[in-house]
């Protein structure tokens, strides 16, 4: 299966060469912060490690191979891959120098190995991440990659017990992924929920790294069944399915407009994982516009958390601005129209 070779890398067993380079990043605190390698990370360090592999020219069943990833001006970072003793199950980990970073060169290097493994027979590979290692766990959603399990302080690092989360793909898994639409639909629909699709929209969901900005749809309907009172009085919500181009994409809800609540709220709006990156959101976001402002309102308002990760680029990207006022942990922000 060696050497694999991608629009902008070539992936191949890693060699003494690339001691040197490899040493120089690995004993980067940034690149060793989610790492369990020993600090500093020196030259020898590495040839010891590569010791066991200079006469591999492919991963061997029970044992680590290391992989470098690399392109005409040099190293760019490395794969490392277990084989179990069946051949059948492997273990995935990858590392980038700073300089190759933010490029896609992880996603593309990354992919070509889990493609190359599941089309030779392997039939589950699995990464593990920091829950903490955003950049690690996006990667790993962007390929198709799902959550597993998470094991409770499992890993020490640096002296601290760590939770792991197990991340699995498989062939039929990184097919459908793969083969998921990406296009930007003709046609975005909020159609209401009947008893006959409401198990279908409930299935719905976001990336694991999205759980905690974006409820799922079983606890929308909930907060729909059983509305809070907010500000003197009773929330009206409003709820819908979103679909794209007659696929089941989405899900929204709102808080009407009352007697007491005077203003329109975007209280939930979830796009499922297999269609982020369509520009449904904003769609979406369009169509409520265009509603309220056929109803006579000129504003909304919408709830985000402003932590790593979440939505305040896509809500500021489509005019919110915020309010200054904060609501259970959110910012609260505004359209106006």
């Amino acid at each position: 299966m060696l050497p694999l070779r991608t629009p902008h890398t070539v992936i191949d067993v890693m060699t003494d060469a690339h001691a040197a380079a490899l040493a120089a990043y690995r004993t980067l605190p940034e690149i060793a912060r989610y790492q369990s390698w020993g600090l500093p990370y020196t030259e020898a360090d590495a040839l010891a490690m590569l010791a066991g592999q200079r006469d591999r020219t492919a991963p061997v069943r029970g044992e680590w191979t290391q992989l470098a990833v690399s392109d005409a001006e040099g190293l760019l970072g490395d794969l490392a891959i277990h084989l179990d003793d069946t051949g059948e199950h492997a273990e995935v980990g990858v590392t980038l120098a700073p300089h190759a970073q933010g490029r896609g060169l992880a996603t593309d290097a990354l992919g070509a190995l889990v493609d190359a493994l599941l089309a030779g027979g392997v039939r589950r590979v699995e990464a593990r991440t920091d829950p903490a290692n955003l950049g690690s766990i996006r990667l790993l959603e962007r390929l198709g990659f799902e959550v597993e399990a998470v094991l409770r302080e499992t890993a020490q690092v640096r002296g601290e017990w760590v939770d792991d989360i197990v991340w699995v793909v498989d062939a039929p898994r990184r097919t459908t992924w793969t083969q998921r639409p990406r296009n930007t639909p003709a046609l975005v629909e909020l159609v209401e929920i009947t008893p006959e699709t409401a198990r279908t929209f409930s299935r719905l969901a976001v990336h694991h790294s999205q759980t905690t900005f974006v409820a799922p749809v079983v606890q929308s309907y909930s907060d729909a069944l059983f509305p809070e009172w907010y500000e003197g009085g009773i929330v009206a919500p409003w709820l819908r399915g979103i679909v794209a181009d007659g696929e089941p994409a989405g899900f929204v809800m709102t808080a009407e407009v009352t007697e007491v609540h005077p203003e329109p709220y975007l209280w939930r709006l979830l796009i499922d994982r297999r269609h982020q990156g369509r520009r449904i959101g904003s769609a979406v976001v369009a169509l409520l516009v265009e509603r309220w402002s056929a109803m006579g309102h000129t504003s909304m308002t919408v709830g985000w958390v402003d932590d790593p990760g979440g939505p305040e680029a896509f809500y500021r990207g489509l005019g919110f601005e915020p309010t200054g006022k904060r609501e259970h942990g959110e910012v609260e922000g505004r359209l106006r129209f």
